[in-house]
């Protein structure tokens, strides 16, 4: 389902929906304008609803565009419970399906290159892709900024695909000093990237 379709700079953004567990979920789908080929695609999620995150928060938006420069397309969407989107916030394991049908939703689009899918998300998104990543066979790599610690310590030890950490050297949620302690034994494909000055919210570090 789609509807309300916007051209902003070299990317068509697109009002969407899909459906996990028979709840109506709602999305934003970009996508390249001048793709002459199938599109890689990255579906990022949002922080924490209780926080006022969804999928317009800052940061998302911000990735999405970054990713939207590589010629990939992006998967924004409000997990269930979140203004548009059915249901109600479960504080995790509802939000992993969600993300899961998201991937699959992803993988039957049109213009969607299936064997070209990965996903990022951004404190609660982060922890929610770090936690659903059992149930996910789809992604190639994924991205998480200031994830939770916890999170990041029930997979330090099998992470098998690439990951993208990142924290803000202020940041007191996922502090990048913890971050880095947690990632010392890992030995699988894993970068991390730490933001000078910057707190858990990013704000001014968008870029």
């Amino acid at each position: 389902h789609f509807s309300n379709a916007i051209v902003s700079h070299a990317m068509r953004q697109t009002a969407i929906q899909f459906y996990s567990q028979g709840l109506t979920i709602e999305g934003v789908l970009s996508t390249p304008n001048d793709a002459a080929s199938k599109s890689g695609v990255v579906v990022v999620c949002h922080p924490h609803p209780v926080l006022g995150g969804d999928m317009d928060s800052p940061l998302v938006v911000a990735i999405c565009n970054a990713i939207g420069q590589h010629d990939l397309a992006t998967l924004r969407f409000n997990f269930r419970g979140v203004k548009g989107s059915e249901g109600q916030f479960s504080n995790g394991p509802g939000e992993q399906d969600d993300l899961a049908a998201a991937m699959t939703a992803m993988s039957r689009w049109p213009g969607i290159d299936r064997k070209r899918m990965g996903v990022a998300g951004y404190s609660f998104g982060a922890g929610v892709v770090i936690g659903a990543l059992p149930i996910l066979k789809a992604p190639k790599g994924l991205a998480a900024v200031a994830p939770p610690i916890s999170t990041v310590r029930s997979i330090s030890e099998r992470i098998n695909r690439p990951t993208l950490l990142i924290s803000g050297t202020e940041d007191r949620v996922s502090p990048s000093v913890s971050l880095q302690r947690e990632l010392d034994h890992v030995s699988g494909p894993v970068k991390f990237k730490e933001v000078q000055g910057a707190d858990h919210l990013l704000a001014g570090y968008e870029e």
